[in-house]
């Protein structure tokens, strides 16, 4: 009987992601997150800091990603209609867990194969001089494909019954209450960790970069500039030359 009872709390008050009510909590959710990436920016010493267009374009790709993400996560929720808020949780979570190392080997393989065929309009961050939006459509393209892919691998997974028991008995019965832990409190904390951690090791590439080249980069005496006449009449010379025989004579 106190089977019965919980099980009917759960049907009574369904966690909804589709009101207006989460819909407000999604765009909450989206514009703070993308805040921490502008204030990482500006706290950073100029020198590591992307030129403005190449962050934005930057940050763009990862806004299209995550939005992808989260609507396929919400189609995904809606096939399991009692069900929705852990559906979606479980996904999430899969999503930065198992899917962001999938996510990253592929790219890790599409990158080396740019490489190797020297695609120039796929190669990541790189587009053009001036800035080509062919560049950055083409690069997205490969990216939205490679978050879907990662979605097919990852979407079964969502399926096997023990995340109900799991998630039934972590989370509240209240829909609300269900509802801002599920769509705003994870994913924000998630969101926030992984923008900052990923943007962190763009920007070391770029500050290793930066470092090597100062490395290999040594400027010249201002004396080694400047060659003296005689030096330069003796390397203009060649030893039967006029010049060198005049020099020669006692």
């Amino acid at each position: 009987q106190k089977m019965n009872v919980s099980y009917n709390m759960t049907i009574e008050s369904p966690c909804d992601l589709t009101t207006g009510y989460s819909f407000i909590l999604q765009s909450v959710l989206g514009v703070l997150a993308f805040s921490t990436l502008v204030l990482k920016r500006y706290r950073e010493p100029k020198i590591e800091r992307r030129p403005f267009g190449i962050w934005v374009a930057d940050t763009a790709k990862q806004a299209l990603g995550m939005l992808e993400m989260h609507f396929v996560n919400l189609a995904f929720s809606e096939l399991l209609k009692n069900q929705q808020c852990i559906s979606y949780l479980v996904n999430f979570m899969l999503d930065s867990t198992v899917g962001l190392l999938i996510v990253y080997t592929m790219l890790s393989v599409v990158s080396c194969v740019v490489n190797w065929k020297n695609v120039v309009p796929l190669r990541s961050g790189e587009y053009g001089t001036p800035f080509k939006l062919t560049y950055w459509l083409a690069q997205c393209g490969v990216y939205l494909a490679v978050m879907l892919a990662e979605k097919l691998v990852v979407g079964p997974l969502v399926m096997l019954p023990f995340w109900k028991i799991v998630f039934d008995a972590i989370l509240p019965k209240n829909a609300k209450v269900r509802t801002i832990i599920v769509i705003f409190i994870v994913p924000f904390t998630v969101n926030v960790f992984m923008f900052w951690i990923v943007d962190s090791i763009l920007m070391q590439k770029k500050k290793k970069q930066l470092t090597n080249l100062s490395v290999h980069y040594h400027p010249l005496p201002k004396d080694r500039y400047t060659v003296e006449e005689g030096e330069e009449d003796s390397n203009n010379s060649s030893p039967g030359s006029d010049a060198e025989v005049e020099r020669r004579r006692p």
